[in-house]
């Protein structure tokens, strides 16, 4: 597990100190531009380590979501063609 740093510290003491709607949105912003498979360099993502915007990057990066209760990413693929098609 990474230790977190006095950056990431200061990092998630702003974001926690923001109001909860605005840290949302901050969080799905930075979850869809992973999800659209933009990269992060390397040298923001060691300095963002263990964050949540960190966290929400990478779950956007890998494609985990949640339909209906079921979480789906890596280990739990979607298949939802597949249950299109059981369902008819």
């Amino acid at each position: 597990m990474h230790k977190p740093n006095a950056r990431n510290n200061n990092l998630e003491d702003t974001i926690a100190m923001l109001p909860v709607r605005i840290r949302d949105q901050i969080l799905q912003r930075v979850y869809m531009m992973g999800y659209a498979g933009h990269v992060l360099p390397t040298l923001v993502r060691s300095a963002i380590a263990g964050s949540a915007i960190h966290r929400a990057w990478f779950l956007g990066y890998t494609g985990h979501f949640e339909e209906m209760g079921i979480c789906h990413g890596l280990a739990n693929p979607y298949l939802h063609s597949k249950r299109m098609e059981q369902a008819e």
